[in-house]
């Protein structure tokens, strides 16, 4: 009988790490931004590595634009592209670019075959749009509070 609680009791301690480590924020890679945010994908009901991407903008001078990367977990750039604000379709400056990671991951779209955060969503309740489907996430936005 003692045995059998030792071994329920490993296993339970054993689902229970894996869930922690599941939902743990993985390392960041070096060549990711240190203000970089962690955007999590859908939550599986069971428990892997943890699932979602890095993100991170800025304000690109010689554009005039903010630049948002996307990148693995990994740190592998999957998608860069500019963002800005809605409604105004200006950029923010550096300064202003604090993303708040649980927002932005509410909404994505696709950009040729990858899905990318259709809206960048600031601490200060702002929100940067993509511009390659600014039309559309300004639309939609306008209409439902996305």
């Amino acid at each position: 009988m003692k045995s059998l609680v030792v071994a329920v009791a490993l296993l339970l301690i054993l689902i229970l790490t894996a869930y922690w480590w599941a939902n743990a924020e993985p390392s960041r890679p070096s060549n990711v931004a240190s203000d970089a945010v962690f955007l999590w994908k859908t939550i599986s009901p069971l428990p892997g590595s943890p699932r979602g991407q890095w993100f991170h903008c800025w304000y690109d001078q010689a554009r005039e634009a903010n630049v948002c990367r996307l990148s693995t977990k990994d740190g592998e750039i999957v998608h860069e592209g500019t963002y800005s604000l809605f409604p105004d379709r200006t950029p923010v400056s550096e300064v202003e670019l604090k993303i708040d990671a649980g927002q932005t991951t509410t909404s994505w779209v696709a950009i040729g075959e990858v899905f990318v955060p259709w809206y960048a969503y600031l601490t200060d309740g702002r929100v940067l749009i993509a511009d390659e489907e600014f039309e559309k996430g300004a639309e939609a936005f306008a209409q439902h509070g996305i």
